[in-house]
């Protein structure tokens, strides 16, 4: 009865082990899904609070350099860099932004970061600003997405641009196709991480069930593989997804930081949503673990039992001559 208590009890470790991949892998998935839910937990955060500030500076220090010459030397030098943008979007935008470099995003009417989770795009503001350290997220709203259907990030921004105080487009501000290309690659991605987190919730459900099957029959080989199988397949997913997005996102932030940084766009990796997806592998490749040497260990001992068993017999029959 003791050793019954003690292997039940053994067997409580992978059943945690299930419960926590289980709830890191939806916690994973499910980050963003609703305004203000793990919103710390994004894949990727774009800051667009500066963005087009450097260009319109920069043309504010010639105005000063050439206005003696010339005095529609700034609004030429607007058009030559900014192209099309009318001469009085151009005054609104110095008039509303001044010197401050957090209330450029506020002048165009957007917001100042926009996140990427697995199944949604979410947006909103820095406490106080986007220059300070750590500053707070004002969460604005969430946008929901499928994986055949992500969020176009360019298109979002020209809708609101179209929307805002200022007759003013991407083109004009001078987005680089590059930015919208490195997010396709990451929505490709996020296709492919949302199926396999959805494989991997399954099978840590079954392992979980799994579990609690195997504290009613401790010794059944078949159990303790088919749990072997259950929790192997988890891990396999999460690790899947786990390099997949890893790369994904190593590679899509440098190629956005690169092309944003003269028009001062730059992207931030989610540290914290890397965290969980790795964190999710490792519990359920500790629970594979388990299972396998459970059932490398009960192989054995059913192996040993059947060869001592043998001789038994062979010993019987010769005893009957």
């Amino acid at each position: 009865m003791k050793l019954l208590g003690t292997r039940l009890l053994l067997l409580a470790g992978p059943v945690a082990l299930s419960i926590v991949g289980l709830v890191l892998s939806a916690l994973a998935l499910f980050s963003g899904h609703e305004k203000g839910v793990m919103e710390d937990y994004a894949i990727v955060r774009l800051n667009v609070s500066s963005m087009g500030y450097d260009l319109i500076s920069t043309r504010n220090d010639d105005v000063d350099a050439s206005q003696d010459e010339d005095e529609g030397g700034f609004l030429d030098g607007v058009k030559d860099t900014l192209g099309d943008i009318k001469d009085s979007a151009v005054d609104k935008i110095n008039d509303l932004v001044g010197d401050g470099v957090g209330e450029v995003a506020t002048a165009l009417g957007i917001s100042e970061w926009y996140s990427i989770h697995v199944m949604s795009l979410c947006e909103g503001d820095f406490e106080p600003n986007g220059t300070v350290s750590s500053p707070s997220l004002n969460i604005s709203k969430c946008t929901n997405s499928s994986p055949t259907d992500r969020v176009n990030l360019s298109r979002l921004l020209d809708k609101e641009l179209s929307l805002g105080p200022v007759d003013v487009s991407l083109k004009d501000l001078g987005w680089p196709d590059e930015i919208q290309d490195a997010l396709d690659k990451l929505n490709a991605a996020l296709t492919a991480l949302f199926i396999f987190y959805v494989l991997a919730l399954a099978f840590s459900a079954f392992s979980l069930l799994g579990g609690l099957w195997a504290t009613a029959k401790p010794e059944a080989r078949r159990v303790n593989g088919v749990n072997l199988l259950l929790a192997t397949l988890a891990m396999v997913c999460l690790a899947a997804s786990s390099i997949a997005i890893t790369v994904g996102v190593t590679i899509g932030v440098d190629e956005i930081n690169d092309a944003g940084r003269d028009i001062g766009v730059n992207v931030s990796r989610g540290n914290k949503f890397l965290a969980v997806t790795w964190a999710a592998t490792g519990v359920m490749l500790l629970a594979s673990v388990f299972w396998l040497v459970r059932f490398c260990f009960q192989r054995r001992k059913f192996s040993r039992a059947r060869a001592k068993a043998r001789p038994t017999k062979k010993t019987h029959e010769m005893s009957e001559y």
